[in-house]
């Protein structure tokens, strides 16, 4: 996993380069199990799959970070033809949170391998300083992508 510099990136987006070492429909097949996030993510309190189509999935997440409960619902958007996933809040749902958005690029190498190109922009609240959102992002998002990587290279099996 490599942690993209920041710099020409719109504020407060991150991105990264991951490598599986499964094949791409193999990754895509696993990250479209939205229901299993908190498998590899602990900071999850809950997840539920609200509605599913074969091109859309809304998601409605819980977690907890420091002494904040957050809840909100993504509506992810699915492209198997060219396997990216992309997500936004759900503008149907009042959210704690002020913007969320992010996606998952999956590119077939060599050796039945993926590199994957993920990307988050993540806000608060405007109360809340960009800098201090994009650095607490920016510590945040090497271990959940690690997390991650193990979860699908484990076919599902791996727990932090």
């Amino acid at each position: 996993m490599v942690l993209l510099p920041s710099a020409g990136l719109p504020e407060g987006q991150v991105e990264a380069l991951v490598l599986f070492s499964q094949p791409p429909d193999k990754v895509w097949e696993l990250l479209l199990l939205r229901e299993r996030q908190n498998e590899y993510r602990p900071e999850l309190t809950s997840i539920s799959v609200i509605e599913r189509r074969a091109d859309e999935c809304v998601e409605e997440q819980h977690l907890k970070i420091a002494f904040l409960s957050i809840g909100y619902r993504l509506r992810d958007r699915l492209d198997p033809a060219t396997r990216t996933l992309t997500w936004e809040l759900d503008p149907s749902f009042e959210s704690t949170l002020q913007h969320v958005s992010g996606y998952w690029e999956l590119y077939e190498l060599a050796g039945s391998r993926t590199l994957a190109r993920f990307g988050t922009k993540v806000s608060v609240s405007p109360a809340v300083p960009g800098f201090l959102q994009n650095g607490i992002t920016r510590k945040n998002v090497p271990e959940g992508l690690e997390n991650t990587r193990q979860w699908v290279d484990s076919n599902g099996l791996w727990r932090p």
